[in-house]
């Protein structure tokens, strides 16, 4: 999901890191309180679904192939993020990102 579209006071995570979202274009780092300006079309993903889904992968009861799909998950949204933060042009950023999905939908039928 993008910056602009966490509502005030929702905490995520970028690169990394997690944040709270204190206006439309600043957010303050959990740890240490530094204020960080955003763009409104950086990546970002919220804090929950992180916690989340690594609560998902350390439940005894997943299995192997649940576990693998939880992290090519947390892989294709972090491939995502770089290619859209990396490739400036619109058409080769969409093509790339079109060709990351294809692959991500081969592997994950492959699962099944």
């Amino acid at each position: 999901m993008k910056f602009h579209q966490l509502k005030t006071g929702e905490s995520f995570t970028y690169q990394g890191e997690v944040y709270r979202k204190v206006s439309p274009l600043i957010a303050h780092h959990q740890k240490d309180g530094q204020q960080k300006m955003f763009r409104r079309a950086d990546s970002v993903q919220i804090a929950h679904a992180v916690e989340q889904s690594e609560k998902d992968f350390n439940n005894q009861g997943e299995s192997a192939t649940q576990k693998v799909e939880i992290y090519l998950e947390q892989l294709h949204q972090c491939c995502e993020q770089i290619l859209e933060r990396y490739l400036s042009d619109v058409k080769p950023r969409r093509q790339a990102v079109n060709q990351l999905n294809t692959e991500y939908s081969r592997i994950i039928k492959s699962l099944e």
